[in-house]
């Protein structure tokens, strides 16, 4: 019952409430470490699924460079917005499979509102990009995007030690878990290269230019 009294003042809580530090929390302890955290996510599955597309370029026919690093900074944006971003934090730090069912049905919705979201944001790319058939269904291309962002995606998370602290548990590999021998193949080059092929430098270059639009 506490649980469920905190979650719902949670929501009712300005920003600044929100960013508050939780000290016993080794990554992230406030608001504002979340959303730097995902525009470092963004950052780092960009500079992978550039690195996939070079490495893998016959698998991905009809991409190039521009059009895969133009649709990846798009991955999570929903996440930055400011309520998806407040209700997100919210659930920091909470597996999903200990919580009441109560609990559990109000985090699946606020899942489903950020998927549903993103849904939207890559449609609305395909579609101005020309990647729709005539009834609105992704073309191949637009389907190996989806590709590229998901392998990227996952690498990340297995790679980031902050993805196990947020979701309360530890994370697998990508090349451990994905269906198709030849996805696993191509999430082990990026893990094997993951130093290499992620830098610091963007990531907090793109961190700080998000902090600079934000600001302005």
């Amino acid at each position: 019952m506490v649980k469920v009294v905190i979650l719902i003042l949670a929501f009712l809580m300005p920003a600044e409430l929100l960013a508050t530090e939780v000290s016993c929390r080794k990554h992230v302890r406030s608001s504002t470490d979340f959303q730097a955290a995902i525009v470092r996510h963004i950052s780092r599955v960009e500079a992978l699924g550039i690195a996939l597309f070079e490495q893998f370029p016959a698998e991905f026919r009809g991409l190039n460079s521009v059009i895969i690093s133009r649709y990846l900074k798009l991955h999570d944006s929903s996440k930055t917005e400011p309520k998806l971003l407040r209700q997100l934090y919210t659930y920091y730090g909470m597996s999903l499979d200990e919580q009441c069912p109560s609990e559990k049905a109000a985090m699946l919705a606020v899942i489903r509102e950020h998927n549903a979201r993103e849904r939207e944001i890559s449609q609305a790319f395909f579609a101005a990009e020309g990647l729709l058939d005539p009834q609105g269904h992704p073309l191949p291309a637009a389907k190996r995007l989806v590709l590229v962002e998901r392998i990227a995606d996952l690498v990340d998370r297995g790679q980031d030690p902050k993805v196990a602290e947020e979701f309360n548990r530890p994370m697998q590999p990508a090349s451990q878990f994905l269906d198709k021998e030849k996805h696993r193949h191509m999430a082990r080059y990026l893990e094997e290269n993951y130093t290499h092929l992620v830098g610091e430098s963007s990531c907090q270059e793109a961190l700080t230019a998000t902090f600079r639009s934000v600001a302005d």
